[in-house]
């Protein structure tokens, strides 16, 4: 991590007095994607003239404005330019390129927060930004903790993911399980310590378990070290399905299968899910549930 302000103590030293102490920090998440993440500065960070309050995806030649300073942002993993198709309009099309792709079976987990609307259109953003600052640095601190990689953060969400290749590994999905508890915990800190919230600091979480392709994905203009398929997919899904099922956490049937039978058998619900023909049998817990399943 490298954190960029005013503070003697930071990576990027500014000597601005529109530069906060701490002002900003770049993380490299997964396998060299950085992001950028505004740690709650009174005046902002903006990339490409716009100012960012959830985490930044950085890719090549990114101008950086912190205070009345400008930074390029360069990184040696570029993607490898192929011609691109052009009509007869002259219109370039982007084309999806893999470089090193390789499918793997992964756990997914996607966490978002619940109610974040409200929270943006109420708090003020400096605030807002310090909130998912220091809350996805929590989340980059509890996965590392419990052997996950973060592959992105969209949002207001993240997306972690596992290697799961072994046919009879159930690590993981224990290992996501306790990932999930453990950010519930910490989500519970943030009530006390963001007092101003218009609600409760709640989040929901999907888990899944299937084969996607990793590795690094894109276009002509860049590219990312990430996980794409229908499993991914399905994470997704289930996440934003916790808010209709009024529950917690809802696992996939490639997740809770990993489990004793007798943890799951008692909670599952079939859905619709949107692009599935037919419903999909999943696992629900309760977070207090979760914690009598798999305590930390």
């Amino acid at each position: 991590m490298l954190t960029i302000g005013r503070s003697r103590t930071n990576d990027v030293l500014l000597h601005d007095s529109k530069v906060s102490r701490t002002h900003a920090l770049i993380r490299c998440l997964g396998d060299g994607n950085y992001y950028l993440t505004d740690a709650g500065s009174a005046n902002g960070t903006f990339v490409n003239d716009a100012r960012i309050v959830v985490p930044r995806a950085l890719v090549n030649a990114d101008r950086i404005r912190v205070g009345d300073h400008i930074m390029e942002f360069m990184t040696d993993q570029e993607a490898p330019v192929e011609e691109s198709d052009e009509e007869e309009t002259g219109e370039t099309k982007s084309t999806l390129l893999t470089f090193g792709s390789v499918v793997h079976r992964i756990t997914v987990l996607v966490s978002d927060i619940r109610g974040y609307t409200l929270m943006s259109e109420k708090m003020p953003v400096h605030r807002l930004a310090d909130m998912l600052g220091r809350w996805f640095g929590s989340c980059s601190e509890i996965v590392a903790r419990h052997g996950g990689v973060v592959d992105k953060f969209i949002g207001d969400a993240v997306m972690v993911r596992w290697l799961s290749d072994a046919a009879d590994n159930d690590e993981t999905v224990l290992l996501a399980l306790r990932t999930a508890h453990a950010m519930n915990l910490a989500s519970q800190q943030f009530n006390a310590e963001f007092p101003d919230l218009p609600g409760l600091f709640r989040i929901g979480v999907g888990i899944n378990t299937g084969q996607a392709v990793v590795g690094s994905l894109g276009s002509v203009h860049g590219r990312d070290y990430t996980a794409v398929g229908d499993a991914v997919n399905l994470a997704f899904r289930l996440e934003s399905s916790t808010k209709e099922l009024r529950t917690d956490v809802v696992l996939g049937p490639d997740s809770y299968k990993r489990l004793p039978k007798a943890v799951w058998e008692q909670n599952l619900r079939s859905i619709a899910v949107k692009g599935k023909e037919k419903p999909v049998t999943v696992c629900t817990f309760s977070f207090d549930h979760l914690a009598i399943v798999v305590p930390e």
